[in-house]
């Protein structure tokens, strides 16, 4: 089992069927020996995702890592349990016993996250359930944040045993200001003690994307990381929010498919209108995910087949071969899994 603190890069990943589904993919311990995973409740979470993030986090536990759990989504929907920390501690009950006769692969841990901006007794009830863990906590904070020892003083958990994450979000650009405002908390948070690891997180995939065919945009979220490191040391760490866009809304069924694919310094994006022929929506839908793999695996930017099992499935989905391609959470799966791959094998 990893060390909690021991990654190069992080994650957001939200407990939901695509990323869920390129998460259980991973076969080899060793895709996330540097890559420690965010499993996010988002906004308006259900009970379907309260399962999706426990098989999440069972399925890191059996690949020798601890992942981080983020509940901040969870406030005021039911069946999450009662107080402040009610998801954490629905999560950790499940989480202490087998799935089935034939899994031994418990009791799993999870690293509490806890918002900078969140009340006090809010950080006061994560900090004991980071005690009762045992695998220390993380703790989310914004640009711009202040009072961060007094934040430290609510949680009640050394900064040894915490992992920072200053946390821009949304980036469609990065400007001088905001490289100096994240600067600014990663000194502060070095003023304030010495944390077991500190990440710059944002990311640049924005809500909706606008157009058709296929382009490329900036990873901001990679130029922000490196201004701030420049900044502030090698010591910041690297982290973004996979394929999908960093703030959840809700959820529709859109008349575009789109793929979003990791490259080293761009993105590429892959969107076309469903191409229905008269067919059911679920086969236009899937029909559509077929021509953009093929424009996908046509493209330079294509990873090859044996890269991850996202990019065998664009390869099989391209080829005409396989099927299931008309569900709604094929794209993310399909990008999660290569982006997953992609952050492997990122350099430092």
């Amino acid at each position: 089992m990893a060390a909690p603190g021991v990654f190069h890069s992080l994650v957001s990943l939200r407990a939901k069927q695509g990323e869920s589904q390129a998460l259980e993919a991973v076969q080899d311990a060793g895709q996330l020996a540097r890559v420690q995973p965010i499993i996010e409740l988002t906004t308006g979470s259900t009970l379907t995702n309260l399962g999706q993030a426990a098989q999440m986090l069972r399925k890191l536990h059996r690949l020798g890592r601890i992942g981080m759990l983020d509940t901040a989504g969870t406030e005021g929907s039911p069946g999450f349990g009662p107080g402040p920390t009610g998801a954490f501690n629905t999560l950790a009950d499940q989480l202490s016993y087998p799935v089935d006769l034939f899994d031994s692969s418990y009791p799993v841990r999870f690293i509490p996250v806890a918002h900078a901006d969140a009340p006090g007794e809010v950080l006061a009830a994560i900090g004991r359930l980071c005690g009762e863990l045992e695998a220390g906590g993380a703790l989310r904070v914004r640009p711009g944040a202040t009072a961060l020892a007094r934040v430290l003083e609510q949680l009640a958990v050394a900064p040894a045993e915490l992992d920072a994450v200053v946390d821009s979000r949304y980036l469609s650009g990065v400007s001088t200001r905001q490289v100096d405002a994240v600067s600014t908390v990663v000194a502060e948070l070095g003023s304030v003690g010495r944390f077991r690891s500190i990440t710059v997180l944002s990311g640049s995939i924005p809500k909706m994307l606008a157009q058709t065919a296929s382009w490329q945009q900036t990873r901001f979220e990679e130029v922000l990381w490196r201004s701030v490191r420049d900044n502030s040391g090698k010591h910041v760490r690297f982290g973004d929010y996979g394929v999908v866009h960093p703030i959840p809304g809700p959820g529709y069924r859109s008349n575009h498919v789109s793929v979003k694919y990791t490259c080293t310094e761009n993105w590429l994006y892959l969107r076309e209108r469903i191409n229905d022929d008269g067919e059911p929506d679920e086969a236009g839908r899937g029909h559509t995910v077929r021509q953009l793999c093929r424009h996908l695996v046509d493209s330079q930017d294509y990873a090859g087949a044996d890269f991850s099992w996202g990019d065998r499935e664009i390869f099989t989905a391209a080829s005409g071969r396989g099927g299931g391609f008309g569900d709604s959470s094929v794209p993310v799966a399909l990008g999660t899994s290569h982006h997953l791959a992609h952050l492997a094998r990122r350099a430092a």
